[in-house]
């Protein structure tokens, strides 16, 4: 079913792309409106369909890794298993994850300990992760 997904977003891209190309070449002049309102809704329907694959992240993400008797993610085993696929807390890709990381802990007041073994509910760990979750989401499918 996921890869299903994968290639309907595949060929979705394709889709916009060729259709972004061919207006490209066009005069602007030239391009009909039937052929614009088609470009904004495919455009709209792969955003639409991005969207949706990223909260599907998310979620299977947090379920995969939270604690059933607190509902949290321990983000210090969160960070050792994406080491274990190849990305390191000093990987530049994920450093808007690790400034979240620092910026939960932060905001919370700890004292003690540190950002990266901080128990994050499922809203809080669904920010700290966003704007890496293409990166992570592939990461766990083994596909980067």
């Amino acid at each position: 079913m996921e890869n299903l997904m994968q290639d309907d977003d595949a060929v979705q891209q394709d889709l916009c792309e060729e259709t972004f190309q061919q207006l490209n070449r066009t005069k602007s002049n030239e391009v009909t409106p039937q052929q614009r309102e088609a470009f904004v809704k495919l455009l709209a329907n792969f955003v639409r369909q991005r969207d949706t694959d990223k909260k599907l992240s998310e979620d299977q993400l947090f379920n995969m890794f939270k604690n059933k008797e607190t509902n949290t993610v321990n983000m210090g085993k969160f960070l050792a298993e994406l080491r274990t696929i190849g990305i390191r807390r000093t990987d530049p890709r994920i450093q808007e994850l690790m400034d979240n990381l620092k910026r939960v802990h932060k905001l919370n007041n700890y004292e003690h300990g540190s950002p990266h073994t901080q128990h994050l509910n499922e809203e809080t760990f669904k920010a700290v992760i966003a704007p890496n979750i293409v990166l992570i989401a592939r990461a766990f499918r083994h596909q980067f």
